[in-house]
Parts: C-alpha cells; structure tokens; sequence
C-alpha cells in the first residue's frame, strides 16, 4: 500500500509538494511511532498489541482508497498507515527472540526481515503490470485480504508460549 501512495495521491491530488511533504511527515511519523509500540508490546504482550495495530492497519486499507476525495483526509491517512509499518518493524524482533529462543529467533527475524524487499519488490512489478487494468481498489483490495491473513496467524498464536529464557 505505501509503495502506492505517491502515484495513488496524484491521480487524484494536483498538488506533488504536498504528496512529496506527506512522504517525509510519514517517514517521520514511522520513525517517531517505533518506542510507544515497542513499549505497547512489552506491556500488553505481542498479540495484544499486533491485533491494534492489525486493526489500525484494516481501517485505513478500508478508507485510503477514499480518502483523497479530500486532501486533509489523505495527509492523515498517509502518515498513520507509515506508522503501522513502523510498528510492524519494532515489533517482530522481540516476537521471533519470545516464540524462537534468542539464537534461533535472531535466525527467524533474519529472515523475515530479507522478506520485505522481497515483498517491495514483488509490489512493484504487480503495480507495474496489473494497476492499469485492475486499478488502485484491487491492489488495496489485496492489501485487505493479506492484512486479514495476518489476523488468522496471529490468532494462532498464544501469549503464554514465550521462551524461557533462564531455562536455556
């Protein structure tokens, strides 16, 4: 979804110093948001915490594709979906070392994190080939679907099964 939103905000909003500042506000936003949610996972545990944001993260998918009727709305919208994929990055190492162990979950976080630019880039290509036919709702659409997957697995998960780390 982010990957799109400069190209998805200027066929709708005639104004690209604005769409370019949304970016930087955003990046910021990412950056800025990455401590609360960390301590938001360490205080309510990681399911918890995933499902907000997991939640968060359903409702701007489910308003984004509306919400440069008005270029207030995108500018809000924006940063807070830039926060979620912070909040995401922060999260994951203390999930993979809790559920993994700490050598093996620093081997799965490895390997999660190589996935996002897999996934970046898959995003890319499906934009370039598929977003002039299928359009920006579809892609948003299969943003929904894989952040509706997200919530099954994470539903899977039980916070009590943490590692214990003085036993090992």
């Amino acid at each position: 979804m982010l990957n799109a939103f400069k190209t998805f905000g200027q066929a709708y909003i005639d104004n690209d110093r604005l769409i370019t500042m949304l970016g930087g506000i955003g990046k910021l936003v990412n950056g800025l948001s990455r401590t609360p949610w960390g301590y938001f996972t360490d205080k309510y545990r990681f399911k918890r915490t995933f499902n907000v944001l997991l939640a968060i993260e359903i409702i701007l998918i489910l308003i984004i594709y509306w919400s440069v009727s008005h270029w207030l709305f995108y500018a809000i919208i924006v940063p807070l979906s830039m926060m979620t994929e912070g909040a995401i990055t922060t999260m994951m190492p203390t999930a993979c070392l809790n559920k993994f162990g700490m050598k093996r979950g620093q081997q799965v976080f490895s390997y999660m994190f190589s996935i996002y630019g897999v996934s970046s880039t898959l995003t890319v290509i499906c934009a370039f080939f598929f977003q002039a036919t299928l359009g920006y709702l579809f892609m948003f659409g299969i943003c929904l679907i894989m952040a509706f997957i997200a919530v099954a697995v994470n539903m899977t998960f039980r916070d009590e099964e943490y590692f214990d780390f003085e036993a090992a």
